[in-house]
């Protein structure tokens, strides 16, 4: 079985050109080509990487962010405590001064009272001291 195909010049000269036409099409565009998809592999890695490297440091702002929430919150609570603390012991004080102050005018007000007491205590025994001597003179007189 043959194929009938006899090598002679012209299949030699058809190798030689078709290399040749390989040689310019591989120069001529698949070179090129190559070269703009290697291009854009390399640009694809480059942004690729750099999104990688701004997730990481989203990600370690985040956690920053959030420790410093965190530390914020801490802190306002505290401060709150303290306020909290602080309006409790400024209650207290102005409590105890308020009851120091009213006993201490109760006092003055008994004391007050007392005298006051005396002093009638006085003119009532004055005065009766004066009704019974009147009735004496009247029943000595009388």
């Amino acid at each position: 079985m043959s194929i009938g195909i006899i090598p002679n010049e012209t299949l030699f000269v058809e190798i030689v050109l078709f290399l040749i036409f390989v040689a310019i099409v591989n120069y001529m565009v698949l070179k090129p080509y190559l070269g703009i998809a290697k291009e854009r592999q390399d640009q694809a890695d480059k942004t690729l990487k750099e999104a990688q490297a701004l997730a990481k440091e989203r990600e370690m702002l985040l956690k920053e962010a959030q420790e410093i929430l965190e530390k914020a919150k801490k802190e306002a609570q505290q401060i709150l405590e303290e306020a909290i603390k602080k309006a409790n012991d400024e209650k207290q004080r102005i409590l105890k001064e308020a009851e120091e102050k009213a006993e201490l005018e109760y006092r003055t007000q008994i004391e007050k009272i007392k005298q006051e007491l005396e002093e009638q205590k006085k003119v009532l025994e004055a005065s009766l001291d004066s009704l019974v001597e009147s009735l004496v003179e009247k029943v000595i007189k009388g």
